[in-house]
C-alpha cells in the first residue's frame, strides 16, 4: 500500500445468492466503513456463467460508486482441504519452506495442482508449533481470478471466506480471553463454521445447509412456491420456542407460523447434528477443549429466535454477531439484514487493512500478484510528495532557526551598546563595542592601578595597603578622603587628639613607599573632642 494518504480497501463476497461488497477506508484515525454494495445473483444460466458473474459484479460495483486502491476476495472454503499439523521448528521463513512437501501425505491432490497456506494455531514451550494448513486447487484460484479480470479487478489477496468471520472478531472490542468462539455464517446453500480461540483461528469448516433448504421445507409445509416461502421466510420467519404440537384441533394444526417454525426447526436439526460433530472433532483436536460461545451471522440469522434456538439446543451462550456496535461508519445506519449478509465482505477489507504481516492468501507462486505500472507510479509519486514535504518542513526549520539566532544576537549587541555608552559615555564615535570596551578598561587600569617608581610598578592596592598600615587601630582616627594623582597622595579624615595626627605622620615617614610627609592642615573641628587633618605626601620614585 502506499503512503501518506487514506487507502480504500475492497473486501467482495462472492455468494451463490448475493454479491456483497464492503469499502473500507484507512486513515490516521483507523478504519472507517466508508461504503457498502450488494447485488442479487441472477439465477438464469447462462452460456458463459464465467462472464455473467464478472459483469455483475463490475455492475454492483458501478452501482454501488465503489472504488477501491486495494481489492480482496475470497473462495469458499468447499474447495479448501484443512489438515492440522505439527513442525519441530518455529522459523516461519523455513515452514513456508516445506510446508508444501510435509502435507503431501494427507492431501487429495497431487503437489503440483496445488497452493498451499498456513495459519499458526500455537507455539509449543520447547520450539516448533501447530498448524492448520489450507489447501486450494490452482484450477480454483485461477478460475476465479479469470472472473475477477472480467470485472475489471486484480485483487492483491484471494482469502477463504471462513476466515473473514475471524477478521471481523478480531476488530470486536470485548475480552475474548479464555473463550473459545464458533462463528456460523448461515448462508444461502451452506453454512460456514469457524472457531476462535483468545484471538487464534483453530477450525473452521462447511456444512452443506443453509437458508435455501429452510426456503425448500417451507414451500413443502405449506405447498407453496419457493419464492413464496422464501419472501414468508424473510419477513414472517419465527422460530415458535413453546413446545406446541400438532393436535385434535384443526384450527391449531393449520396455524401458518406453526407448521413454518416446525419446517424451520427441522431444517436446524440437520445443521445442528453437523455442528454437533464438528464441535466433539475440536474438542478431540484440542485436549477437551469446547466452544463457550456462538455468534451468528448471514442472512438466515435473521430469522426470529434463531439464537435462542441453538442456545436451548446447544446449553451454549449464543448471541447474533454485530461488528458493526465497534466499527465507525460513514454511510449511516446500517439494519440487520445488510449487516447479517454484509459480514463476509467487511471481514475481509478489515482483515487486509489490519494485517501486519501476509496473512492467508492463494496469490501464490504462478498467480502471485503483480504490481501495475500505474500503481507504482502512484506510490512513488506519493512517496515524492511525502518526502518533499518532510524536505520543506526541514528548510523551514533551519530558516526559522537562523531567523530567531540573527533576533537574538540583535538583541544582545544592543544590550551591550547600551551598557557601553552608559559606563562610557564621552566615547562617540563606537564601532565595537566589545573591543572598545576593553581597550578603555586596559587604559583606566594603567592610568588608575599602577605607578612606575623605584622599585617596580607600585599598584594602587599596594598604596592603600600601606596607607591602612600605618594609620593607628581603633575608633581614634577616620579617614573622609584620599586622592593619589600624578604621583601625589592628599589624605584627610579625623582624629581624636593633635597627639595621634603626630604619631600618623612620623608613621607615615617610616614607610618605605612614602616621601615628603607634611601636615598641610591641622585644627579643631567644630564638634566637639574631634581634630581635623590633611596631608600631603608623595610616592617615592
Amino acid at each position: 500500500m502506499g503512503f501518506w494518504v487514506p487507502h480504500r480497501i475492497v473486501g467482495l463476497d462472492i455468494g451463490t445468492d448475493t454479491i456483497k461488497a464492503v469499502q473500507v477506508t484507512t486513515g490516521f484515525k483507523g478504519n472507517v466503513i466508508t461504503g457498502f454494495a450488494k447485488k442479487k445473483r441472477d439465477g438464469n444460466r447462462s452460456e458463459d456463467p464465467v462472464a455473467a458473474l464478472s459483469a455483475e459484479i463490475r455492475s454492483m460495483l458501478d452501482e454501488g460508486s465503489m472504488e477501491g486502491d486495494v481489492f480482496v476476495s475470497s473462495i469458499s472454503c468447499n474447495c479448501v482441504a484443512v489438515r492440522n499439523l505439527r513442525l519441530p521448528f518455529p522459523n516461519l521463513n523455513k515452514v513456508r519452506q516445506v510446508i508444501k512437501y510435509e502435507v503431501e501425505s494427507v492431501l487429495p491432490f497431487p503437489l503440483d495442482d496445488i497452493l498451499v497456506d498456513f495459519s499458526v494455531v500455537d507455539k509449543r514451550p520447547k520450539g516448533g508449533m501447530d498448524l492448520l494448513i489450507m489447501a486450494v486447487p490452482k484450477e480454483v484460484v485461477e478460475r476465479h481470478l479469470e472472473v475477477m479480470k472480467g470485472a475489471f479487478i486484480e485483487p492483491e489477496v484471494v482469502d477463504i471466506d471462513s476466515a473473514s468471520l475471524f477478521y471481523c472478531l478480531e476488530t470486536m472490542e470485548d475480552d475474548r480471553k479464555g473463550r473459545t468462539i464458533s462463528i456460523i455464517d448461515v448462508g444461502v446453500k451452506k453454512s460456514s463454521v469457524c472457531i476462535v480461540r483468545e484471538g487464534v483461528l483453530r477450525f473452521f469448516r462447511s456444512i452443506p445447509v443453509g437458508g435455501e433448504a429452510i426456503s425448500k421445507a417451507i414451500s413443502e409445509e405449506l405447498s407453496i412456491s419457493l419464492g413464496t416461502a422464501e419472501d414468508l421466510k424473510t419477513k414472517k420467519g419465527i422460530i415458535l420456542l413453546e413446545d406446541l404440537k400438532y393436535g385434535d384441533n384443526a384450527i391449531e394444526r393449520d396455524r401458518v407460523d406453526l407448521r413454518m417454525s416446525r419446517a424451520i426447526t427441522q431444517t436446524l436439526d440437520r445443521l445442528k447434528r453437523d455442528l454437533a460433530l464438528s464441535f466433539s472433532f475440536y474438542g478431540t483436536l484440542y485436549s477437551d477443549e469446547k466452544v463457550t460461545e456462538i455468534l451468528l451471522t448471514g442472512g438466515t440469522s435473521s430469522i426470529g429466535n434463531i439464537d435462542k434456538y441453538f442456545e436451548r439446543e446447544f446449553d451454549i451462550k449464543t448471541s447474533l454477531f454485530s461488528p458493526l456496535q465497534d466499527i465507525p461508519n460513514s454511510i449511516g445506519d446500517i439494519g440487520r439484514s445488510d449487516e447479517s449478509i454484509m459480514t463476509g465482505a467487511m471481514g475481509l477489507a478489515l482483515g487486509c487493512a489490519k494485517r501486519s504481516g501476509p496473512g492467508l492468501n492463494f496469490r501464490k507462486e504462478e498467480y502471485s500478484f503483480k504490481r501495475k505500472y500505474a500503481d507504482i507510479r502512484k506510490d512513488l509519486l506519493f512517496m515524492l510528495v511525502g518526502l518533499s514535504l518532510v524536505f520543506s518542513l526541514f528548510l523551514g526549520n533551519l530558516f526559522t532557526d537562523r531567523y530567531l539566532k540573527e533576533s537574538r544576537y540583535a538583541k544582545i549587541k544592543g544590550e551591550i551598546r547600551n551598557v557601553f555608552t552608559k559606563t562610557f559615555p564621552n566615547v562617540k564615535n563606537i564601532v565595537n563595542e566589545v573591543q572598545q570596551m576593553k581597550n578603555e578598561i586596559r587604559e583606566e587600569k594603567g592610568r588608575g592601578v599602577s605607578f612606575h617608581g623605584l622599585h617596580g610598578n607600585i599598584s594602587c592596592s599596594d598604596i592603600l595597603r600601606e596607607v591602612s598600615v600605618r594609620i593607628p587601630a581603633g575608633k581614634e582616627t577616620k579617614i573622609t578622603r584620599m586622592r593619589i594623582s600624578n604621583g601625589n597622595i592628599s589624605i584627610a579624615g579625623e582624629a581624636k587628639s593633635f597627639d595621634t595626627v603626630e604619631k600618623m605622620k612620623s608613621s607615615f615617614k617610616e614607610s618605605r613607599l612614602l616621601k615628603k610627609v607634611e601636615i598641610k592642615d591641622a585644627k579643631m573641628s567644630t564638634r566637639k573632642g574631634v581634630v581635623s587633618f590633611d596631608f600631603k605626601m608623595t610616592i617615592v620614585d
